[in-house]
């Protein structure tokens, strides 16, 4: 409230990977790249607390997030899969195939 950064929300992407993937926002939770060695994925972080409320792996790079109808974050993956989730919980509603 006074300006002071408080916290601070670190997003990772692929090492190398020359795009931006742009964090999707929904009321208190922000959903970004969660990429590792490990492999890829996303997570969704509660914004007032910093607490990750969920992960979720993919099975594919991650070319972009986007946000279909309120309620839902897509991730459009290489090869054209494109995996619709629930934003609250990070359950796979719908998995399209381009």
């Amino acid at each position: 409230e006074d300006g002071r950064r408080v916290s601070q929300i670190v997003f990772r992407q692929r090492a190398g990977d020359s795009r931006s993937i742009k964090p999707i926002f929904y009321d208190d939770l922000v959903v970004g790249p969660e990429c590792s060695k490990l492999g890829d994925g996303v997570a969704a972080v509660r914004l007032s607390s910093g607490a990750t409320i969920w992960k979720r792996s993919v099975s594919q790079p991650i070319e972009q997030l986007l946000q279909p109808k309120s309620g839902y974050v897509a991730i459009t993956l290489e090869g054209g899969k494109v995996e619709i989730l629930d934003v609250r919980t990070g359950e796979v509603r719908h998995h399209l195939l381009g």
